[in-house]
């Protein structure tokens, strides 16, 4: 059995940030900016950084980190974690 990790970081080039999970473990981090991130099916890890984030988890057992700024963070089915 193979496992993916997907590990991507986002910059400040773009003022706002679109970005998805796959169908794996994911884990994505946001940094400065207005990050929205979407994950995908399974365990997630999503971190917003720096920045009004909104981060949106799915089934599974995610967790998402808002960071710094006024963040959104919804999660559907799972045991999930909130910090933000």
């Amino acid at each position: 059995m193979v496992e993916l990790i997907l590990k991507i970081r986002l910059s400040e080039v773009m003022v706002t940030t679109r970005c998805g999970g796959y169908n794996g473990e994911d884990t994505i981090l946001g940094e400065r900016g207005d990050d929205v991130i979407y994950a995908g099916k399974n365990d997630d890890h999503l971190d917003g950084g720096l920045g009004n984030d909104r981060l949106y988890g799915y089934h599974g057992n995610d967790t998402l980190i808002g960071g710094q700024g006024d963040d959104l963070l919804l999660a559907g089915i799972g045991s999930n974690v909130y910090n933000g």
